[in-house]
């Protein structure tokens, strides 16, 4: 291979590593500035979890004034774990959606580490009168692989939401078919668009509902 191929080459990805190291700042800025107007004592729902959770301006898609955005680009359920506190707890709100999964399945963590997370996440929003919300891992498009191991992971979560009176919100049955993520729903192959995001805040809304119709 010639020295200007190489060149070439090295520059493409110098310039893909600077469009991305952009957005993953530009993002974290815009969250920011949505959570800053948001008082503490004034949050009422978390959306938790990592970038497909963070790619979602949630109060305008739920026209509400009170959702704190706690998405993390790359993080995993190991992260969480260990975010929680800070980044939920101590706010109070009344319910957290939380969707993890795929960054554990991309990186090699193993599914029972996975599923241990979860549970410390889940029993620590319950201890300190959190209503958690599960919701689906979400298929990456045309991926086979994966797939096995989101339908596992997501299998789990199901028993355990119905074994432990929890909410899940099994969102593959909007944005997916039986080959994945549903390509018109997918800016990449995994990340959501806007599209996506308008379909989930309608099953978002419905969960809402249901969980205010029980409390009245």
């Amino acid at each position: 291979m010639s020295k200007s191929i190489y060149l070439k080459i090295s520059i493409a990805v110098n310039i893909l590593l600077v469009i991305v190291i952009t957005i993953f700042f530009f993002q974290k800025e815009v969250l920011r500035l949505i959570n800053k107007r948001i008082a503490p004592q004034d949050v009422e729902i978390v959306m938790f979890g990592n970038s497909i959770t963070a790619g979602g301006n949630w109060n305008e898609l739920l026209d509400r004034q009170d959702v704190l955005i706690k998405g993390f680009p790359t993080y995993t359920s190991s992260h969480l774990v260990l975010l929680i506190d800070n980044h939920v707890i101590k706010y109070r709100p009344h319910i957290c959606f939380v969707m993890i999964g795929i960054n554990d399945i991309q990186v090699g963590i193993s599914s029972q580490k996975t599923k241990s997370n979860y549970i410390t996440i889940l029993e620590k929003m319950k201890e300190n009168n959190i209503i958690p919300v599960v919701q689906s891992t979400l298929y990456k498009v045309n991926h086979p692989e994966s797939k096995i191991l989101v339908d596992s992971l997501n299998t789990f979560l199901n028993n355990y939401c119905i074994q432990n009176n929890i909410n899940f919100l099994n969102l593959n049955n909007t944005l997916s078919n039986s080959a994945g993520l549903k390509p018109e729903y997918s800016v990449d192959g995994i990340h959501l668009n806007q599209k996506a995001y308008l379909a989930w805040a309608i099953e978002v809304r419905k969960v809402l509902e249901i969980i205010d119709g029980s409390q009245n």
